[in-house]
C-alpha cells in the first residue's frame, strides 16, 4: 500500500549474473574432465573474466534507481510496474518531477485499472496546488477500484482539508483512522476537521481527539 511494491522485472534482471556464472562453471567442470585439468580452469578463468567485465558493465548500468527503471522500461516497454516503479525513481530527484508524472501517467493508461498507480499518480500531483483538481480524480479513482486503501483516504482527506472542504475532508479521514488504528496522525487530523465543522453532534467525538492529542503531546 505505501508504494508500487513488484520487483519482478528487477529479480529478472538481478538473477542473470547469477545464472550466467553458474552456466559458465557447469561449461567448466566437464571440460577439465575431458581436456585436462589445466585446460578447463583456464577455460573457467576466462569465464569468470567475461563474467565480470559484464557485471562491471551491468554495476554502472544500474548505478541508480533511475538508471535501472529507465534500462527496464526500455527493454519492457510495456511494463506498468516499470514505468511506476520509474516515475518513483524520478521523485526523488526534486528537478526531475515532471518526468516522473509522464513515467506514472504512462504507467495509467498501461493499466487503468491498477489502484496503487492511481494512488501514486493522485499523491504526486497534490503536491502542486495548481493541479489539485488531477490529484483529486486519481485519488478517488483509486478508492473506486480498492475502497480499504487508507493512505489515499488519508490523501483525499487531506487534500479536501487543505482546500477548505472540511465536511467533504472528514469521511475519508475517518476511513483512514478506521482502516490504520495505528496511524496517530490520522486520528489527529479527523480531529483538527472535527473541530472546524463545529457541529453539535461531533462534540463528545471532539472531545475523544483532543484527549487523545493531548496524551500524545506529553508522551
Amino acid at each position: 500500500e505505501d508504494g508500487i511494491r513488484d520487483s519482478s522485472v528487477t529479480g529478472v534482471q538481478t538473477c542473470a549474473l547469477p545464472i550466467s556464472l553458474a552456466a559458465a562453471a557447469g561449461l567448466a567442470i566437464p571440460l577439465a574432465l575431458q581436456a585436462g585439468r589445466h585446460a578447463g580452469l583456464g577455460l573457467l578463468t576466462l569465464l569468470l573474466l567475461l563474467a565480470g567485465f559484464a557485471t562491471a558493465a551491468r554495476s554502472r548500468t544500474y548505478a541508480s534507481a533511475v538508471s535501472l527503471w529507465t534500462d527496464t522500461v526500455a527493454k519492457a516497454p510495456e511494463n506498468f510496474r516499470a514505468h511506476g516503479a520509474l516515475g518513483l525513481a524520478l521523485l526523488a530527484e526534486p528537478t526531475r518531477r515532471d518526468e516522473a508524472l509522464a513515467s506514472l501517467n504512462r504507467a495509467a493508461q498501461l493499466k487503468p485499472d491498477d489502484a496503487e498507480t492511481r494512488y501514486q499518480l493522485g499523491r504526486t500531483l497534490a503536491t502542486d496546488p495548481a493541479r489539485a483538481n488531477e490529484a483529486e480524480t486519481q485519488l478517488a479513482h483509486c478508492i473506486s477500484l480498492q475502497p480499504g486503501h487508507a493512505l489515499a483516504h488519508a490523501q483525499l482527506g487531506l487534500l479536501r482539508f487543505g482546500l477548505l472542504r472540511l465536511a467533504e475532508a472528514e469521511p475519508h479521514l475517518r476511513q483512514a483512522s478506521t482502516l490504520r488504528p495505528d496511524r496517530n496522525d490520522f486520528r489527529i487530523l479527523l480531529g483538527v476537521t472535527l473541530s472546524g465543522l463545529r457541529s453539535e453532534e461531533h462534540t463528545s467525538e471532539l472531545q475523544s481527539h483532543l484527549n487523545l492529542v493531548c496524551r500524545l503531546l506529553l508522551e
